[in-house]
C-alpha cells in the first residue's frame, strides 16, 4: 500500500529538492530487510542530504557575506608579531598545511626515513670501504631528509605562531617532539670540526622520527594516551620495583658482596684452573654430590678473578646489584644468578630469591597490567561518551532545524510505464523462446538445475568435509621417515603424494561443480569469503601436481635407501600445500562455539592491530637505537667448539690497522665458508664481507682465505679471534628479531653479557628501557584489551538472556491484572521455596530461570543476576526481592515495547514539517478506519502498526489504546489518534538525547536514570523529610518544599539498575534539564552516589572484570534508623538468629551438589541391609559425628583424618628412591604407610555404612577420597604378595605407588575455602575446555605448517666437522663409537613434536635459540649452515604471535573471568555468615600540657613529615654506598651516617612519645614499627663498638654483625612518606586475604608435583655420583654424559620443589625437561667399538661383533676397568677418580658406548647379582634403580605443570589485583561505617564525639567547681558530681 501512494504529494509538499531518489532495483540483503528499517535508512540519508545542502546554502548566505578564511577561530591574529592573517605567504602556508597531502607527504618521507636509519650498514666505514657511493647516497638522503623536516616546521611556525598563544604550533603537546627532532637533524648539518662542535652523538636522537607517525594516526594518539595518562600510577608501580631494588640490593651486597669472584688457584703453579665461582668450604669426601663448586685437595679458592658473565653476575657494590635484581624481576637468567651464589656460598641462597620472586615478578609486576587495564577501561568509556556527544549533537541539529523528506518513495508513472513495457516484452521473448522449441536451450537449463541441486545438495557438502578431515589426518602423521631404518618408509610417502592428487580432484571437482551450478559471479562475490578460499586452494593445489608427480615417481622407483632423502628434495612449490591447511577453517566454521570465539577475537582485533602497529613503531625506534649504540660491537664468548658453516666471526689479519676507525672494532668481518677436517693448520675458509685487506697477497677471487683459530694461530696466520653474536645490530632483520627477543625477555641476559664485555654496565639501561615500556606496558596492553574484550561479551550476552527472560515472564502473565500477577508470583516463590523458610537462594533461583522462563545462565551470569536483586546483602532472596524481580523484568520487557513504539513513531513522523505530519496522521488513521466510522478501535489499531512494522502484542495495544480513550469507549478518535501521535513523539525527541549516553557510559546512565525516575519511585522516610540513609542520595520532587514528598534514588538505581521494594505512585513526569539538577546528587566525589556509602570487607571478592564495582556494596531498602547490629530488621525478621534456615551456597562440583546431599540427609538403608535403627549403623554415625552438635572443625574424627593426611603429606616429603629397603627411615615410612592405610580404610568404611554406599558417592570429593584408599591399600597388599619377586613384576604395580602423591589433594575437601574455589573453578570448565581446544586446534594448524616447511632438515651430525648425513653415518669419533645424525629435541618432525614445539613458543622460553636452528636449515641430507634460510624466522615470529601473544593470552582472559564466577560464588557463601561490623577505634584525650602541646603542634605539620622523609631518603641513599673491599672513607661514611640517621630517627621517636602518650603512640602500626627501627638501630650501633672495643671470635662478631641487616628495614620507611606508595602498598595488602587460597593451591600443587617429580625422576644420577667410591660409581659412570645437575633435580622433595619454581617462571625449563628425558638404546655394536674392546681385552675375538651379546661386553668392560682402577679390591680416591688411569678411561669409554645414555632395572638388577655394581647410595641393599625414564609420562607431568602454575594460576593473581585496584581507585575512598548506624562514617562520628566528650567534660568541671563553691559557702547542692569520665 505505502508503494501505491505518495503521501508527499498528497501533503501538498512539492519542493522536489527534499525529495531523496530511491534506487531502481534493491540488493537481495535489503530485500530481506524489515521495511522499517528500510524507512529509517532512507530517512536518515535523506537527512543528510538535506543538512549538508542547508548548512551549505546557510553558510553561503549568511548576511550575503562569504566565510572567512583563513578562520580567526582557528588560527592566531598575528604569526610571530609579523605576519597576519591576511599576509599573503602565511595564507599560502595555511593552505598548504590544510591540505590532506601535506600530512601524507609528511608521513610517507618519515616512512623512508625510518626505512634509510634501519637499513644503513654499519660496518660501511672508510677503514672498510674507503669509497662506498651506498654510504654517500644515505648521507646525502640524511642531509635531505634534515632540510625537508625543517622546512616543514619553519612552514608550521608561520602559519599557526611559534609558542604566544592558545592556537600556535607549540600549544600541542605532540609539536614539541616534532620540534625536538628538527632541532637535533638541523645540529647534524653543521659539520664537526665547526663552531658546533662534534654532534655525532646527537644522531640517536634520530630514534624519535617514527615517533611522528603517532601524531598523523588517531587510533595511535588514543593508545599513547592510555600510557601517558597512566604515568602517574605506573610511575608509582615503577617506585615500587625501585624501592624493592634498593631494599633487596642492599641486603644482596651485605649477604653476597664478592662471593662470585672465587676462582680455584693451583696451590704449586699458582695459576687459574678456570674452576668458578667457587666455594672457601673444603670438599667433602663423605657425600659425592655437593650443592656447592668446591675445589680439590691440591687448589684453594681465592676471591680475586672477576665475577662470571662478563663481570656482571655479582653484589660487590648497589649498582651490579641493581642488576641483578632487575634480572630476576623479569624472571629471565635468574637461575645462573642462583648457581653462581649456590656454587660460592649454599644451597640457602634460594630463600632470597624465592622471596624477592614471590614480592617482585608474581606479586608487584603485574601491577603494571592493573594499571594499564583499569586506564583503558577508563579511557575506552570517555572515548564512547565522546562519540555518542557527536551523535547527540547530530541528534539536537536533526530534531530541532531539518525537516525529514517522505522515506516512503513515490513511484514515477513513467518509470512504472517502463517497468510495465518492460516485463510485457521479456514475456513476449519467453514465449516465442517456448514456442521455438529451442531444445538446446531447455536442456542446458536442466543441466544447470541439477548442477544446482549437487553444489547445494548436502551429500556433495560431506563429501567435501570428509575429504578435509582425511587430508588434515593424512598430513598429520605425515611424519619424517628414516628410508634406511624403516623399509616401508618410501610406500608410506608414496600414499601421502598420491592422496594429494586424490584430495585435489575432489577439491577441484567440488569447485566447478558449484561454479556451473551457481554461475561465476555469484560464486566468486555472492559466496564471499570461502569461495575465494577454495579457488586460492585448488590453483596452488594445481600448480603442485607436476612435482608430485615427479616426487611419487622417485618414491615408487627402487634405489639405494640414502637416495630417497632426495625424492623431496626438489620442487619448490610443495611448500603450496600449506595454504591447503586453510581448508580446516571451513571444518571449524561448523561448531557454533568456534564461532563465538573467534568472532570475540574478531572483535578486539581493530584495536589489537593498531596495537601491533605501535608496538612495530617502537621496536622499529630501539632497533634504530641499538644500531647506534651497539652496532658490530656484540660478540659471543670465545669458543672455537662453537664454530661452523655460514656463522660470521670477527678475523685478525696481521699487518692490517684498524686503529682509525670510529668505534672500536676486533676485526675483519668474514663468514666461515668450509671447514678442512682432514688438514692441520688453517683448516677454517673464511670470506671477507667487506673487502679484502691490503696486506693480504694472493688471495682468490671470491675473497676468501684459509685461517686458523686463536688459540693454535701462527704470528702470519690470520686467526678467528671472535665470533659474532646471533643476536646483533648488524642488520635490520636480525635487529629485528633482537628486540623482538628482548621485548619477550626471551634470554634477554644473555644479550646483555655479550654487550657488557665491549660496553660499561650503563648499556643496562637500554635494556631497563625497552622490557619496561615494551613487556611491562605494552604487551600488558595487548592482554587489557583481550580482558575487556571478554568483559564486555560477558555483559552483552547477560544482557541479551535478562531481555530473553523478561520476554518469557511477559508472555505467561500476559492478560492478568494487578493482583493476578502478585498471586501467581507468590505462587511461583512458594513452589521453589522448598523449605518453607521464606527465602530462597541461588540454586532455588536457578530453578525458576529454568522451570518458569526456560532461561539457563552460567554461574557467572546467575551470580549477577542473584546480587542485583539481593537488596539486603544477605545471600538469599526474600518475597519482596523476588516479587520486584518479577515486577522489573515486567518492567523491562514493557520499556523495551515502549522503546520499540517511540523508535519506529520518530521514523514515520520525525522531522516533518506540520503539513506533512497532519497529512501523515490522516493517512495511516485513514488506513486503520477499515469501517468509516471515524473511530478505531484495538484490532483496527493494531493492523494499522503492524502495516508499519510496528509488531505489538494485542495486550500491549490496549494499553495504549486505553490511555488515550478519553470516554472510555474502547475506540478513539482521529483527534485523540493525532494526540496520542505528538505524545509520543514528543516523549521520543525527549529521551532521544539520553539514550545514547545511557548506552555507553555509567555516570550519564545515572544521570538519566535519575531524571526519569526521579518522580517514579517515592521513599516516604518517617517525618516526611527529605533524608539519606546512606545508600543512596535525595532528590526534592515536585513540590518538595510543601508537601515534604522526597523522591530517593537508590545506588543500584544510579549503577543502571532498577529499585527494588519501592512504591510507584506518580506516572514519570517530563525531566528537567541536566542543569537544574542539585549538586547534592552527586555525591561528594561529584559522580552520582556517595563511594564511603558501602561497607568494604577486606579482601573480600566482589565482581570481575568491567563490571561496576557497586554491583557488590549493599543496600537498604529500609528506613534509615540506627540499628544495632543483630537486631531485627524493618519486617521483624532476625536474619542474624535465623540459624536453622541457612542453606549452604555451594558451586556444582563434578558430582553434584552439596546443598541436594545436605538436604537429602543419610539414607533409609545402607548396603541393603543396615537401616537407620541399626547399631552398628548409629554406632557409625556416632563416631563421625562425635561430639554431636559440634561444629564441623571441632569434630573429632575429621579432625583425626586431618592429622592423618598431613602426616601422610610428610612422609611423602621424605619418600625417595634413594631411601634403602634395610634402613631405618624405610622401616619408619613402611609402618607409618600402614598405618595410615588403615586409618583411611576405616574412614571410608564408616562413612560408607553410614551414609550408604551410593550416598557416599554422591560428593565428587567422596570419589576421590575413596580412589585414593583404593591405590593405597591395592599398593600396601601387592607391595607384601609382590615381596621378593622380579623387577619386571614389580615394574608393574610402581604406578600405584606413584598415585600416592595424590593424598594431599585430600587437604582441599576439608579446606572449605579451597573446596568451593575448585568446584567454582570445576564448574567453569566448560567455557575453559572451549577456549583450550581452540588453542589445541591453532598449534596443531601452525605445527602442520611447521612440518611442511620443517620437517626432517632441523638434523646435524653429531661432530660438527661433518656437513652431509652420509658422511657421518659412515664415521666415528676418536673413541670407535658410530657418530649420529639426528634432530634436536625441538623439532618438527612430526604432529606431536610440533605441537610441544609450540607450547615452547607460547612459554617464550629461548626460542630465538630455536628459531636460529630452523633459520640454519638446509636439506635433510645436509647439516646447518648459518643464516640459509632467514624467512624461516617469519615462521617463527608467526608462532609466536598465535601462541604466545594471542591464544594464551585469550585463554588467560577466559580463565581470569572463569576465576571471578569462582570469587563471585565464594563471596555468596561468605554472605551467610555476616561479616563483622568494624570496630570502633577509642578516641583519646587531646594533649593538655603546653609543653607537649607545642611538640605535638611541631610533629602533626606537613614540614615536619617531609622534613623527616627528607632524611629517610637520605639514610636509604647513603646506605647504598656499602661495597665489596670498600675503602676506609666508605666504611667511616657509613658508621658516621648510621650513627647519625640513628639519632634523628631516636629524636624523632622521642619527640612523638613526649607529644602523645604512650598508649596512644603505640597504637598506630606505623609508630611500632618506627619505634622497633630505632632500637634496632642502637643494637647496631652498640654491637659495632662491641666488636672494635672489646676483643671478641670473629665468628662472634659475623654473627653479631648480621644484627646490621635489620637497618634496612628503615627504608620501609619511605612507604610512610610517599603517599603514592602508600596507596599501592595499601592495595597489595588489601588483597592478600583474597590471595591465600590460591596461594594454598599453589603450595599444594607445588608439593604434589615435587612428589611425584621424585618419583618419576628420582632414580637419575645426579652429578658427583659417577665419581663414588668403588662399585657405586659403576651405575652413574654409564649414564656420565647425561648427569643431572647437582642443584636441579629431582633426588628429593626439597630439590624438586626448587626445580618446580623453575618450571614456573619458564627460565630455561626446556632444558630441564628434555634432560630428564633418557631412554636406552640397545642395538649391535659398531665395528669401532668393537675393535677398541679386542684391543683393549687382549684376546682373539672375531673380527665383526655379529652375535655378540651387549651385556657380556659390558660386564667384561667393568671387570677391566676394575682391574686397572681397584686392584686387588683396593682404591685411592683422587681428583682422577673414577679413571685414575688412560686405560681405565677407555674401558670406561667401552663401556658407555655399550650401555648408554642410561640402564633399565634388569640390567642394573644383573650387575648388582654378579658383584659389578653397587647401589649403598641409594640405601642399604636396596636393588639398584633404573638410570633411564619414561619421555611420554615426562611430557605430560612437565606440560600439565607448567600450564597451571605459569600459565593459570600464576596469572590469577592479575584478577585479584585488578578488583581490588578498581574497589579502591583514586577518587574512591572506603570509609568505616560506625557500629550500628551504618550511614554515619566512622571519622566523623569520631569528630562528633571528641567534640561532645570535651564539651560535656567542660561543663561537668564548670558543675563541680561551681558546687564546691556553694559548699565552701556553706550552701548544700542535690546535684551530684558524676565521674569525669
Amino acid at each position: 500500500q505505502m508503494r501505491k501512494r505518495n503521501p508527499v504529494k498528497d501533503a501538498g509538499v512539492d519542493d522536489e529538492r527534499d525529495q531523496v531518489p530511491q534506487p531502481l532495483t534493491e540488493s537481495p540483503r535489503s530485500q530481506n530487510q524489515p521495511a522499517l528499517l528500510k524507512t529509517q535508512g532512507s530517512h536518515l540519508s535523506g537527512l543528510s542530504h538535506a543538512d549538508s545542502r542547508s548548512s551549505r546554502r546557510s553558510r553561503a548566505g549568511r548576511a550575503g557575506e562569504p566565510r572567512p578564511w583563513p578562520d580567526p577561530h582557528k588560527y592566531e591574529e598575528r604569526s610571530l608579531y609579523i605576519f597576519s592573517l591576511q599576509n599573503l605567504l602565511r595564507k599560502f602556508l595555511i593552505g598548504c598545511i590544510e591540505n590532506k597531502w601535506w600530512d601524507r607527504t609528511v608521513l610517507f618521507v618519515i616512512l623512508v626515513n625510518t626505512v634509510i636509519l634501519v637499513v644503513r650498514d654499519p660496518y660501511d666505514i672508510p677503514e672498510y670501504i674507503p669509497n662506498s657511493p651506498v654510504r654517500t647516497a644515505w648521507d646525502t638522503l640524511g642531509t635531505i631528509f634534515n632540510i625537508f623536516f625543517l622546512v616543514e616546521c619553519i612552514c608550521k611556525v608561520v602559519a599557526l605562531g611559534f609558542i604566544l598563544g592558545t592556537r600556535t604550533y607549540l600549544s600541542a603537546a605532540w609539536n614539541w617532539l616534532d620540534l625536538i627532532v628538527v632541532v637535533v637533524g638541523t645540529m647534524e648539518l653543521f659539520p664537526s670540526n665547526s663552531a658546533a662542535g662534534n654532534l655525532s652523538v646527537l644522531r640517536s636522537f634520530r630514534v624519535l622520527r617514527p615517533l611522528r607517525v603517532i601524531t598523523r594516526v588517531p587510533e595511535l594518539k588514543f593508545l599513547v594516551m592510555v600510557i601517558l595518562q597512566s604515568v602517574p600510577e605506573l610511575g608509582n608501580v615503577f617506585g615500587l620495583c625501585g624501592f624493592i631494588w634498593f631494599v633487596f640490593g642492599i641486603l644482596g651486597v651485605q649477604l653476597f658482596g664478592g662471593v662470585t669472584r672465587g676462582s680455584c688457584y693451583d696451590i704449586d703453579s699458582g695459576g687459574n684452573t678456570g674452576v668458578s665461582p667457587c666455594s672457601l668450604d673444603r670438599k667433602s669426601s663423605d657425600d659425592p654430590i655437593q650443592d656447592q663448586l668446591l675445589c680439590n685437595e691440591q687448589q684453594e679458592c681465592l676471591r680475586i678473578s672477576p665475577p662470571p658473565n662478563s663481570g656482571v653476575t655479582n653484589f660487590d657494590n648497589i649498582l651490579y646489584a641493581f642488576i641483578n635484581i632487575f634480572q630476576v624481576m623479569t624472571l629471565e637468567g635468574w637461575t645462573d644468578v642462583l648457581y653462581a651464589l649456590q656454587d660460592s656460598l649454599s644451597f640457602q641462597v634460594w630463600i632470597y630469591f624465592v622471596v624477592l620472586i614471590c614480592i617482585g615478578p608474581y606479586f608487584v609486576i603485574q601491577l603494571f597490567l592493573v594499571v594499564i587495564s583499569k586506564k583503558y577501561a577508563e579511557l575506552k568509556e570517555q572515548a564512547n561518551i565522546s562519540a555518542s556527544g557527536k551523535a547527540v549533537t547530530d541528534a539536537i541539529q536533526i530534531n530541532t532545524n531539518k525537516v525529514h523528506p517522505e522515506q516512503r518513495p513515490a513511484v514515477d508513472p513513467e518509470f512504472s510505464n517502463a517497468e510495465s513495457a518492460a516485463n510485457e516484452e521479456s514475456q513476449t521473448v519467453e514465449s516465442d523462446k517456448k514456442d521455438d522449441k529451442h531444445v538446446i536451450f531447455v536442456l542446458y537449463q536442466k543441466i544447470i538445475a541439477k548442477f544446482q541441486r549437487i553444489a547445494a545438495s548436502a551429500a556433495l557438502e560431506g563429501i567435501v568435509m570428509a575429504a578435509i578431515v582425511v587430508n588434515t589426518l593424512l598430513m598429520a602423521i605425515d611424519s619424517d621417515c628414516e628410508f634406511c631404518q624403516n623399509a616401508s618408509c618410501s610406500q608410506f610417502k608414496t600414499v601421502i603424494e598420491f592422496s594429494n592428487v586424490v584430495f585435489t580432484s575432489i577439491f577441484t571437482f567440488e569447485m566447478v561443480i558449484k561454479i556451473i551450478g551457481f554461475g561465476l559471479y555469484r560464486y566468486l562475490w555472492v559466496l564471499k569469503f570461502m569461495t575465494w578460499l577454495d579457488v586460492i586452494i585448488v590453483g596452488t593445489s594445481l600448480a603442485e601436481i607436476p612435482d608430485v608427480l615427479e616426487t611419487s615417481r622417485c618414491y615408487m622407483e627402487p634405489r639405494p635407501c640414502a637416495e630417497y632423502d632426495f625424492c623431496d628434495a626438489g620442487g619448490g612449490t610443495q611448500v603450496l600445500r600449506i595454504v591447503r591447511l586453510l581448508r580446516v577453517l571451513k571444518l571449524l566454521s561448523r561448531f557454533k562455539s568456534f564461532q563465538k570465539q573467534l568472532m570475540a577475537i574478531a572483535r578486539t582485533f581493530q584495536t589489537v592491530s593498531w596495537l601491533v602497529f605501535l608496538i612495530c613503531i617502537f621496536i622499529t625506534i630501539f632497533v634504530i637505537l641499538g644500531g647506534t649504540l651497539m652496532a658490530g660491537l656484540v660478540e659471543r664468548p670465545w669458543s672455537a667448539d662453537g664454530l661452523f658453516r655460514g656463522l660470521r666471526v670477527f678475523v685478525s689479519v696481521p699487518g692490517d690497522n684498524l686503529d682509525t676507525t670510529s668505534f672500536p672494532i676486533q676485526g675483519r668481518v668474514a663468514t666461515i665458508k668450509e671447514f678442512n677436517r682432514n688438514g692441520t693448520t688453517n683448516p677454517w675458509r673464511v670470506c671477507f664481507n667487506y673487502g679484502v685487506p691490503p696486506v693480504l697477497e694472493h688471495v682468490h677471487v671470491d675473497g676468501c682465505v684459509w685461517s686458523d683459530v686463536l688459540d693454535s694461530a701462527g704470528l702470519h696466520t690470520p686467526a678467528i679471534i671472535a665470533t659474532v653474536e646471533r643476536d646483533n645490530y648488524d642488520n635490520a632483520g636480525i635487529s629485528y628479531l633482537t628486540v623482538l627477543g628482548i621485548l619477550t625477555v626471551s634470554n634477554w641476559n644473555s644479550q646483555y653479557y655479550n654487550a657488557a664485555a665491549n660496553f660499561k654496565p650503563a648499556i643496562i639501561f637500554y635494556y631497563i628501557a625497552w622490557i619496561f615500556l615494551g613487556n611491562w606496558v605494552l604487551f600488558n596492553m595487548f592482554i587489557a584489551i583481550l580482558i575487556q574484550g571478554v568483559s564486555e561479551q560477558k555483559k552483552a550476552r547477560f544482557r541479551q538472556q535478562e531481555e530473553l527472560m523478561a520476554e518469557t515472564i511477559k508472555k505467561f502473565f500476559q492478560g492478568l491484572d494487578a493482583k493476578q500477577i502478585e498471586t501467581q508470583i507468590m505462587q511461583w516463590f512458594t513452589e521453589v521455596d522448598q523449605d518453607g523458610s521464606g527465602e530462597i537462594d541461588m540454586n532455588e533461583l536457578e530453578k525458576v530461570l529454568v522451570k518458569k522462563c526456560g532461561v539457563e545462565m552460567n554461574p557467572r551470569e546467575l551470580i549477577r543476576l542473584f546480587q542485583k536483586y539481593d537488596d539486603d546483602d544477605s545471600g538469599y532472596i526474600g518475597k519482596e526481592e523476588f516479587k520486584n524481580m518479577i515486577k522489573e523484568l515486567l518492567e523491562m520487557s514493557e520499556a523495551k515495547v515502549k522503546r520499540l513504539l517511540l523508535s519506529s513513531v520518530n521514523g514515520l513522523f520525525g522531522g516533518l514539517t506540520d503539513r506533512q505530519f497532519q497529512s501523515r496522521m490522516v493517512e495511516m488513521f485513514k488506513e486503520a478506519d477499515t469501517d468509516d466510522s471515524g473511530e478505531i478501535d484495538v484490532k483496527e489499531l493494531t493492523g494499522v502498526l503492524a502495516k508499519y512494522d510496528i509488531e505489538l502484542t494485542t495486550n500491549d495495544v490496549k494499553k495504549l489504546l486505553r490511555k488515550f480513550d478519553s470516554d472510555d469507549s474502547g475506540r478513539i478518535s482521529q483527534e485523540e489518534f493525532a494526540s496520542m501521535i505528538r505524545m509520543l513523539l514528543e516523549e521520543a525527541r525527549g529521551q532521544e538525547l539520553v539514550s545514547v549516553v545511557q548506552s555507553t557510559t555509567r555516570k550519564a546512565s545515572m544521570v538519566s536514570f535519575a531524571l526519569h525516575r526521579a518522580s517514579v519511585w517515592n521513599f516516604s522516610p518517617p517525618g516526611g523529610a527529605a533524608a539519606d540513609d546512606g545508600s543512596g542520595f535525595t532528590v526534592p520532587g515536585p513540590g518538595a518544599t510543601g508537601d515534604g514528598v522526597v523522591k530517593t534514588v537508590s545506588i543500584k538505581s544510579m549503577a543502571g539498575e532498577t529499585i527494588h521494594g519501592a512504591r510507584k505512585t506518580l506516572p514519570p513526569p517530563e525531566p528537567p534539564p541536566v542543569s537544574e539538577i542539585p549538586q547534592y546528587m552527586y555525591g561528594e566525589n561529584g559522580d552520582g552516589f556517595d563511594r564511603g556509602s558501602a561497607v568494604m570487607g577486606v579482601g573480600s571478592l566482589g565482581n570481575g572484570v568491567g563490571e561496576e564495582p557497586m554491583g557488590a556494596m549493599a543496600e537498604s531498602p529500609h528506613p534509615p534508623e540506627c540499628v544495632h547490629p543483630g537486631g531485627p530488621r524493618a519486617d521483624g525478621e532476625n536474619p542474624g538468629t535465623d540459624q536453622g534456615t541457612q542453606t549452604q551456597i555451594a558451586a556444582k562440583d563434578a558430582g553434584g551438589n552439596e546443598e541436594e546431599e545436605d538436604r537429602a540427609g543419610p539414607a533409609k538403608r545402607s548396603l541393603y541391609c543396615l537401616d537407620l535403627q541399626n547399631p552398628f549403623r548409629r554406632a557409625c554415625i556416632y563416631v563421625l559425628d562425635y561430639p554431636p552438635g559440634a561444629p564441623e572443625t571441632r569434630k573429632f574424627f575429621d579432625n583425626f583424618i586431618l592429622v592423618c593426611i598431613i602426616i601422610s603429606s610428610v612422609a611423602l616429603a621424605f619418600e625417595s628412591p634413594r631411601v634403602g629397603s634395610r634402613s631405618s627411615t624405610r622401616a619408619a615410612l613402611d609402618g607409618l604407610n600402614i598405618a595410615l592405610n588403615f586409618s583411611f580404610l576405616a574412614e571410608c568404611l564408616l562413612k560408607i555404612v553410614a551414609e550408604s554406599f551410593w550416598g557416599y558417592l554422591r560428593s565428587g570429593w567422596s570419589r576421590l577420597d575413596l580412589f585414593i584408599v583404593i591405590t593405597s591399600t591395592l599398593e600396601m597388599v601387592m607391595g607384601w604378595v609382590m615381596s621378593g619377586q622380579s623387577i619386571s613384576i614389580l615394574k608393574t604395580f610402581r604406578i600405584l605407588r606413584i598415585l600416592r602423591s595424590l593424598r594431599p589433594l585430600r587437604l582441599i575437601a576439608r579446606a572449605k575455602s579451597l573446596r568451593l574455589l575448585i568446584s567454582a573453578l570445576w564448574s567453569s570448565a566448560i567455557p575453559i575446555m572451549g577456549t583450550c581446544l581452540i588453542a589445541i586446534i591453532a598449534f596443531a594448524m601452525t605445527s602442520l605448517l611447521g612440518m611442511q616447511l620443517l620437517r626432517g632438515k632441523i638434523k646435524a651430525c653429531s661432530d660438527p666437522a661433518y656437513v652431509h648425513k652420509a658422511d657421518c653415518l659412515a664415521a666415528t669419533d676418536d673413541n670407535g663409537i658410530p657418530l649420529q645424525w639426528s634432530s634436536p629435541s625441538f623439532n618438527w618432525d612430526s604432529l606431536f613434536n610440533g605441537i610441544a614445539a609450540m607450547f615452547i613458543l607460547a612459554s617464550q622460553d629461548n626460542w630465538q635459540v630455536f628459531m636460529f636452528e630452523g633459520m640454519d636449515t638446509v636439506s635433510r641430507v645436509e647439516g646447518p649452515l648459518a643464516g640459509n634460510s632467514p624467512m624461516v624466522s617469519l615462521f617463527y615470529v608467526f608462532g609466536l604471535l598465535v601462541s604466545s601473544f594471542l591464544v594464551i593470552n585469550l585463554v588467560i582472559g577466559v580463565f581470569i573471568d572463569a576465576y571471578y564466577t569462582a570469587a563471585s560464588q565464594m563471596q555468596m557463601e561468605e554472605k551467610i555468615t555476616r561479616e563483622p561490623r568494624a570496630k570502633f577505634p577509642p578516641i583519646d584525650d587531646d594533649v593538655q600540657s603546653p609543653v607537649r602541646v607545642a611538640i605535638s603542634d611541631v610533629v602533626s605539620t606537613d614540614t615536619f613529615d617531609m622534613f623527616i622523609a627528607f632524611f629517610i631518603v637520605t639514610n636509604i641513599t647513603t646506605m647504598g654506598f656499602e661495597s665489596f673491599k670498600q675503602a676506609s672513607w666508605q666504611t667511616e661514611f657509613g658508621a658516621v651516617s648510621n650513627f647519625f640517621f640513628s639519632l634523628v630517627f631516636g629524636w624523632e621517636c622521642l619527640f612523638k612519645l613526649c607529644a602523645y602518650c604512650p598508649k596512644r603512640y603505640y597504637r598506630a602500626g606505623w609508630n611500632r614499627f618506627d619505634f622497633f627501627i630505632v632500637m634496632v638501630s642502637f643494637g647496631g650501633v652498640l654491637i659495632d663498638g662491641l666488636g672494635t672495643a672489646i676483643p671478641l671470635d670473629p665468628r662472634t662478631i659475623r654473627v653479631l654483625r648480621l644484627f646490621r641487616i635489620f637497618r634496612i628495614l628503615r627504608a620501609f620507611r619511605i612507604l610512610k612518606a610517599a603517599k603514592g606508595l602508600t596507596r599501592i602498598v595499601g592495595t597489595l595488602a588489601k588483597s592478600l586475604p583474597a590471595l591465600r587460597n590460591l596461594v594454598a593451591l599453589l603450595c599444594l600443587i607445588f608439593f604434589i608435583f615435587g612428589v611425584l617429580g621424585v618419583s618419576l625422576f628420582g632414580g637419575l644420577c645426579v652429578s658427583g655420583e659417577e665419581a663414588s667410591p668403588g662399585l657405586e660409581a659403576v651405575r652413574c659412570m654409564i649414564s656420565s654424559d647425561y648427569l643431572q645437575d647437582a642443584k636441579v633435580n629431582f633426588r628429593d622433595v626439597g630439590h624438586a620443589l626448587a626445580a618446580l619454581l623453575r618450571l614456573a617462571t619458564s627460565d630455561n625449563w626446556t632444558a630441564l625437561m628434555y634432560g630428564m628425558f633418557l631412554m636406552p638404546r640397545r642395538g649391535e655394536l659398531s665395528a669401532g667399538l668393537w675393535r677398541q674392546f679386542s684391543a683393549l681385552n687382549g684376546t682373539k675375538t672375531p673380527l665383526t661383533p655379529a652375535g655378540v651379546n651387549y651385556m657380556e661386553v659390558a660386564e667384561a668392560s667393568i671387570r677391566g676397568w676394575m682391574s686397572e682402577s681397584m686392584p686387588d679390591g683396593r682404591y685411592e680416591m683422587s681428583a682422577q677418580w673414577p679413571y685414575p688411569t688412560d686405560r681405565a678411561s677407555q674401558w670406561g669409554t667401552v663401556l658407555r658406548g655399550v650401555l648408554a645414555p642410561c640402564i633399565t632395572d634388569e640390567e642394573a638388577a644383573h650387575l648388582e647379582s654378579i658383584g659389578l655394581m653397587d647401589c649403598t647410595t641409594l640405601g642399604n641393599a636396596r636393588p639398584c634403580a633404573s638410570t633411564c625414564s619414561d619421555p611420554a609420562s615426562g611430557y605430560i607431568y612437565f606440560f600439565v605443570f607448567t600450564i597451571l602454575s605459569a600459565f593459570f594460576l600464576m596469572q590469577l593473581v592479575i584478577a585479584v589485583l585488578l578488583q581490588q585496584l578498581m574497589n579502591s581507585s583514586d577518587k574512591q575512598e572506603v570509609h568505616l561505617r560506625t557500629p550500628g548506624c551504618e550511614h554515619l562514617k566512622l571519622k566523623v562520628f569520631g569528630r562528633m564525639h571528641r567534640r561532645w566528650r570535651f564539651s560535656a567534660i567542660q561543663k561537668l568541671r564548670a558543675s563541680a567547681k561551681a558546687a564546691r563553691r556553694r559548699s565552701s559557702m556553706g550552701q548544700q547542692s542535690n546535684t551530684p558530681i558524676p565521674d569525669m569520665f
